[in-house]
């Protein structure tokens, strides 16, 4: 079996005059800039929230939640949060006292 190489294609080189069907790359650029100004990201930042607002509803909750409830879950909440730190600190003794690992 007998391999022909492929032909490399052929890149121009020089620039291209402005035609109807073909947008000047400064207009281009014109665009990509226009896209990424702060007027734009507001009108997206806008239109985001109007959306997640249309998800908001004002109504009182179906459910009321107790005072006790209320204490249940903050006092879990703490306990997730407070026991590993609690766990290290009561530890550092023992982590100082470990010999350093191996180099590789």
């Amino acid at each position: 079996m007998h391999l022909i190489p492929h032909p490399i294609p052929h890149i121009h080189t020089h620039t291209h005059t402005h035609s109807p069907d073909r947008p000047d790359t400064s207009i281009r650029m014109l665009v990509i800039l226009r896209a990424s100004s702060p007027t734009s990201a507001l009108i997206r930042t806008k239109r985001v929230l109007q959306e997640m607002r249309s998800n908001i509803y004002s109504k009182p909750p179906k459910n009321k939640i107790g005072p006790g409830q209320s204490f249940f879950i903050m006092s879990v909440f703490a306990v997730a949060m407070l026991v590993p730190a609690g766990w290290i600190m009561h530890h550092l003794p023992e982590y100082r006292q470990r010999p350093p690992p191996p180099e590789p």
